[in-house]
C-alpha cells in the first residue's frame, strides 16, 4: 500500500497485535514501535493516528497497560525511542496507516502502512501470543 516518507523519520512496525479493549471488544490494534526521530520536527501522541481506508481516525489509546507504552509521551528531534502505541478502532480488519502529522497544520507528514508491516513480519493470526509483550500487571 502506499506509504509516505519524511525525511528523517524512520519507524519501523516491529509486532502488531490484535487484543480486546477494557470493555472485552476484540478491537485494539497495537503497534511495537522502533522510532528514530532525526526529523526538524518533535511529535507527541497528539499528532499521531491510526487512519483506516475510510479515513477514519484513531487517536493513541490511554488505557494502554505496557510499561514501554508511548502514548502521551513526545518523541524529540534526535531521540530514538521503542515501545508500544495501541489504538482502539471500530473494524481491526479494515486497512490502516499509522500517520505522523504536522502539529500546526495537520497535514500528513509521514504515512506507515500496517498491512505492508503484517505480511512484511508475516503474521498470519494477529491474535497469537508473541513473546515481545510485556504487560503491567
Amino acid at each position: 500500500q502506499d506509504e509516505l516518507e519524511y525525511e528523517g523519520l524512520e519507524v519501523d512496525i516491529s509486532d502488531v497485535f490484535l487484543e480486546k479493549d477494557p470493555f472485552d471488544h476484540l478491537n485494539t490494534i497495537s503497534l511495537d514501535l522502533i522510532i528514530k526521530n532525526n526529523s526538524k520536527s518533535d511529535f507527541s501522541s497528539f499528532d499521531i493516528e491510526l487512519v483506516n481506508d475510510l479515513h477514519n481516525s484513531y487517536h493513541p489509546s490511554i488505557f494502554s497497560d505496557y510499561k514501554n507504552s508511548l502514548a502521551m509521551k513526545t518523541i524529540k528531534k534526535g531521540e530514538n525511542v521503542s515501545g508500544i502505541l495501541s489504538f482502539s478502532v471500530d473494524n481491526p480488519n479494515r486497512q490502516h496507516w499509522l500517520v505522523f502529522y504536522d502539529r500546526r497544520t495537520h497535514k500528513p507528514l509521514a504515512k506507515i502502512s500496517v498491512d505492508n508491516a503484517i505480511k512484511d513480519l508475516k503474521i498470519t493470526d494477529l491474535t497469537e501470543k508473541r513473546k515481545k509483550r510485556k504487560k503491567v500487571f
